[in-house]
């Protein structure tokens, strides 16, 4: 009997045997798995920033569409105004 447990024994897997030997690799993963979030959540909130700014510039130029189509501003006062409008991103920036 104590053959076949020694046997059993020096059979079995030793440690890292399913890694094959080393697994210095792993921290690379998970250098990679933050790389892959911090890119996704960066891609998520510049798409969203983006899209937040483009959506109040084009409400804006609606609202003022609008007051010049009731006569409330005229011709000259619209195009002015558009052009403050157009002008806004690239002076804050």
């Amino acid at each position: 009997m104590s053959v076949f447990l020694m046997s059993q024994v020096a059979s079995a897997p030793r440690p890292g045997y399913w890694w094959h030997g080393s697994a210095a690799w792993w921290p690379a993963l998970v250098l990679l798995r933050l790389f892959v979030a911090t890119t996704a959540v960066t891609a998520v909130f510049l798409l969203v920033r983006r899209t937040a700014r483009t959506s109040s510039a084009q409400v804006a130029e609606a609202k003022l569409a609008e007051r010049y189509a009731a006569g409330v501003i005229t011709e000259d006062e619209y195009w002015e105004r558009l052009a403050v409008l157009c002008a806004a991103p690239q002076r804050r920036a």
